[in-house]
């Protein structure tokens, strides 16, 4: 493919955020009252939710937020690190799993390919699964504190295990719950932020993944050079096992957030 080609390839792979940008730009609104779409019933039921679980955070509805504030909030900063461990035991695992699964399967680079779609194909059923789950319960901790154990159990299955389908299996459970978090973990910040605070709360950690595939890969490829794949596995755990441990004993005031959904008609 030629260069012109691939900035054909560049253009068609951003057309759909720029699209999406326009749509954003021309429906999402600021607030309820501004959304045509919602008649006044469910205009003035989502106002009345909204302000109902801002009376119960830090700041309450209107927030006017200094950045001092935010970087003395510690439970900010502690989500921030767990994250930011979460990003580096991923990135590590993204960068190495296709030669792990040639490693123990000695298979063909198309097998790889093939094999590697098997931990995906799990995680997109349990993901939102467990999402509605959380929902449904309106637990955020705890379930973001299982999502990690499972996922510790598949990186250590996967460095343990002889047998090539044992190390498959561990890929599954490490992939289904490194992704299966995602849902209850970015509900943990607006348990305790609302406003201003949730977006520059949010913003911070959500920083720490760019920081955490930047790490992971030199860390990733000093460990690998004299430890092999088993020192790489094993440094993923120790990862996950700081991770547990922070988010486990974050304290939290309000734990538990039943979602609604708008009943039509």
């Amino acid at each position: 493919m030629g260069l012109s080609g691939w900035r054909w390839l560049f253009f068609l792979e951003g057309l759909p955020a720029i699209l999406f940008g326009i749509i954003t730009w021309f429906f999402l609104t600021d607030s309820p009252q501004e959304a045509r779409w919602l008649s006044d019933e469910e205009k003035n039921w989502l106002i009345t939710e909204m302000e109902r679980e801002n009376a119960g955070k830090s700041g309450g509805g209107k927030v006017h937020v200094k950045f001092r504030v935010m970087f003395t909030d510690t439970r900010v900063w502690r989500i921030a690190v767990i994250y930011l461990f979460m990003a580096m035991a991923a990135a590590t695992m993204a960068a190495w799993t296709a030669i792990i699964i040639k490693d123990f399967a000695k298979v063909s680079n198309t097998e790889v390919g093939l094999l590697g779609m098997i931990p995906g194909l799990f995680a997109i059923i349990a993901m939102p699964l467990w999402a509605w789950h959380s929902d449904k319960t309106g637990e955020r901790k705890i379930h973001s504190v299982i999502s990690l154990v499972v996922a510790l159990a598949g990186v250590l299955m996967t460095a343990t295990a002889v047998s090539p389908i044992l190390k498959m299996i561990g890929l599954v459970l490490f992939l289904v719950g490194s992704t299966s978090i995602m849902g209850p973990f970015w509900t943990i910040p607006t348990l305790f932020l609302t406003g201003a605070s949730a977006a520059i709360g949010t913003a911070v950690i959500n920083s720490c993944n760019s920081f955490g595939g930047f790490f992971a890969t030199f860390i990733s490829g000093f460990i690998q050079t004299r430890f092999g794949f088993t020192g790489i596995l094993l440094f993923v755990c120790m990862c996950y096992v700081l991770a547990i441990l922070l988010t486990a004993t974050l304290p939290l005031n309000h734990q538990k957030t039943k979602s609604r959904v708008i009943a039509r008609g």
